[in-house]
C-alpha cells in the first residue's frame, strides 16, 4: 500500500471540502478524548484519535501544499529550539562571576528604604532575560549601542528582599527571576560591598537614609 497514493484517492473520491470537514470532526474527537484523560479517560482512545487526526492532517498537506507546510513547520521548530535554549540558559545558576558590581559606581539610595548597585551586563544576566550575549547583539544588524540594557542589584529594607532590576531602553523592562540560592548569594555580595563602602550593614544603611529623609 502506497500511503500517499491512498490519501490522494480519498481526496479525489470524496472531494477537498468533504475531507476538510472530516478533519474538523476528527480534531474535535481528539479534543474530547484528551479532555477525558484528567477524569480517568483511556489512553488508547487518545491514541486512536491521534491516528485519525494524523491521517486527515496528511490529506490537508496534500490539499494545501506539502512543501509549504514542511517549510513553515521547520521554521517553527527552529523557533521552538531557540526558546528551549533560552529556558536552559535561565536555569543555569548565577555565580559570583556573573554578579559583578561596576567598580566606578557606589551603592546609592533610591528612597523609601531601597538601595541599589549597578551590575555589569554579563552574558549570564542577558541569558536570564532571554537575550543573546553582548557579542551576539553587537553582530546583529539591529544593534544600537545607545539602546542600553542596565541591570541593578536592589535591596528593600522594608521587605528585607533582594532582587535584580532591569531596564531596557525604549522597551518594557523584563523580569529577572532568581532562585533562593541566587538571592542568598546576591545578598551576601551586596552586604560585603555596603560594609566596605559605608561601614554599615545593608539594612542599617537603607534605614539610616530613610530616617535622615524623615528628619529633613
Amino acid at each position: 500500500m502506497n500511503r500517499k497514493d491512498l490519501l490522494i484517492r480519498a481526496i479525489e473520491t470524496w472531494g477537498k471540502e468533504a475531507q476538510q470537514l472530516m478533519a474538523i470532526e476528527e480534531c474535535s474527537e481528539l479534543i474530547k478524548a484528551l479532555c477525558k484523560i484528567p477524569r480517568g479517560g483511556l489512553t488508547v482512545a487518545v491514541i486512536d484519535e491521534i491516528a485519525d487526526v494524523q491521517i486527515m492532517l496528511n490529506q490537508l498537506k496534500l490539499i494545501y501544499g506539502e512543501a509549504a507546510v514542511v517549510t513553515i513547520e521547520n521554521a517553527k521548530l527552529e523557533r521552538l529550539e531557540g526558546r528551549l535554549d533560552k529556558q536552559v540558559a535561565r536555569r543555569v545558576q548565577l555565580t559570583r562571576e556573573d554578579l559583578l558590581f561596576e567598580d566606578h559606581n557606589s551603592i546609592f539610595y533610591d528612597g523609601g528604604g531601597v538601595v541599589s548597585l549597578y551590575l555589569y551586563s554579563t552574558d549570564a544576566l542577558f541569558a536570564r532575560i532571554g537575550m543573546p550575549s553582548y557579542e551576539e547583539q553587537a553582530a546583529s544588524d539591529e544593534f544600537d549601542e545607545d539602546h542600553d540594557v542596565n541591570f541593578y542589584a536592589v535591596y528593600n529594607a522594608n521587605t528585607d528582599a533582594v532582587f535584580i532590576d532591569c531596564s531596557v531602553y525604549g522597551e518594557e523592562s523584563p523580569i529577572v527571576s532568581l532562585s533562593d540560592d541566587e538571592k542568598v548569594l546576591l545578598r551576601a555580595l551586596m552586604q560585603k560591598r555596603c560594609i566596605k563602602e559605608t561601614g554599615e550593614s545593608l539594612h542599617s544603611f537603607a534605614k539610616a537614609d530613610e530616617e535622615d529623609e524623615e528628619g529633613m
